[in-house]
């Protein structure tokens, strides 16, 4: 990509030093054709003097022989002057034309047309004494001229392309830059997370010896003597709630769930999955009612079931954690042309459609800074696709959200 952006950059440069000098030379070319131009005027003007026009109020001295031997000689050779015309001033009527001598006959309306030419006085001291219309052939000029004015617009276009690409490569650079912080703090956040899996994992394992060893010895003691009546009543406590712990590590599998990436893919009923979901992060659930809906007979799916467990654990979790203690929660699970759909649908605020279109990224979340890692659903999606189903969201601001999964199922 910088390499794609800097031969971009070298382009642009040799564009614009080609503009530079090319506009460059049309400014002398220019200057060249006005400095000929005004060199044209003042040769023509000086051989009109006075002697060979004469004086307003002199009629004598017009020389018409001389005035049409300049006129042959100085027009058809010049480059820049189609045509001049020539008036005296004469006292008392006026300006009029006298080379050619039959231009105010074949033209009428000699004064009108004149009016388009450029008009250079002729003059002896203060005194004006003629005229001489010069009818320029600006084609070159008007073509320089336009050349200059389209190169300067394609100087002027390059230069903002380039201030263009500079400001978005600066702007790029200064968003991957906060990205790169914020993805930096988010990995130490999400070390963190899996530290504290481990942990957990570990614990789970450790407190069983303890407790195994507090059931032995209740069940030792009773077993051992007569005891008075509440003593083997505090016992049977001790030895229920040791029993019920133990039910409730064998209903979660906690440790089969994370190290359940070792195990293999197996043809695991969705429904079965999906409850032992829900009791798995039941203690998130508060006052939340659970709808579990009748599961017409549906076929099996060929999946890793513990990494499912996960998928529908988050999405249960996130459902408990949106909606606060309140609303409900409803399951559903059916067949559909060769596919295993699972609903989960919750009563909670429901997903802005500016976030909703964001959800399934790494490290997006509606949450942060209230414990969401924004990898959740990124990772289920993950999951879900490895399978070759599809996951997606439907949501209404105030209504909820429903999370539909597809999975293929097995043949």
């Amino acid at each position: 990509m910088r390499r794609v952006d800097r031969t971009n950059l070298v382009l642009f440069a040799v564009i614009a030093l080609f503009a530079v000098f090319a506009l460059g030379m049309l400014f002398w070319l220019k200057g060249r054709f006005e400095r000929e131009r005004a060199d044209t005027i003042a040769s023509v003007t000086r051989h009109f003097s006075a002697a060979v026009l004469g004086l307003p109020d002199d009629l004598e001295t017009l020389r018409f022989a001389e005035m049409e031997r300049l006129h042959e000689t100085l027009i058809p050779h010049n480059a820049y002057v189609r045509a001049i015309v020539v008036a005296k001033m004469i006292a008392g009527r006026g300006e009029r034309v006298v080379l050619p001598f039959f231009y105010s006959v074949v033209h009428p309306d000699w004064r009108k047309r004149l009016a388009q030419f450029d008009r250079y006085a002729l003059r002896q001291g203060d005194v004006e004494y003629g005229a001489i219309y010069f009818d320029f052939d600006n084609s070159r000029l008007h073509s320089v001229r336009g050349a200059i004015g389209s190169l300067a617009v394609l100087l002027v276009l390059v230069l903002a392309l380039v201030v263009r690409r500079l400001w978005a490569q600066e702007a790029a650079l200064t968003r991957t830059t906060v990205e790169l912080e914020e993805k930096k703090r988010e990995l130490v956040e999400l070390e963190r997370l899996s530290l504290a899996g481990q942990l957990s994992a570990n614990i789970f394992h450790d407190i069983r010896k303890p407790l195994l060893n507090i059931r032995l010895d209740v069940e030792e003691i009773e077993g051992a003597a007569a005891l008075p009546e509440p003593a083997r009543e505090r016992l049977g406590g001790i030895r229920r709630h040791v029993e019920l712990f133990f039910s409730i590590l064998r209903e979660l599998n906690i440790e089969r769930f994370i190290r359940g990436d070792q195990a293999g893919r197996e043809f695991v009923n969705v429904g079965e999955l999906l409850e032992r979901a829900c009791a798995l992060v039941r203690y998130e659930r508060g006052g939340i009612e659970v709808r579990v809906e009748p599961a017409p007979e549906h076929p099996p799916v060929l999946a890793f079931p513990y990494r499912l467990i996960q998928v529908f654990s988050n999405i249960i979790l996130n459902a408990y954690q949106v909606m606060a203690g309140q609303g409900r929660l409803t399951l559903s699970v059916a067949a559909e042309d060769g596919w295993v759909v699972v609903k989960i649908a919750d009563t909670g605020p429901g997903i802005e459609p500016a976030h909703l279109e964001h959800i399934f990224e790494p490290f997006y979340s509606t949450r942060q800074g209230e414990g969401g890692s924004g990898l959740g659903l990124y990772i289920s999606k993950g999951i879900v696709e490895e399978l070759g189903g599809t996951i997606r969201v439907a949501s209404e601001v105030g209504r909820g959200s429903v999370f539909e999964i597809r999975l293929p199922a097995a043949r």
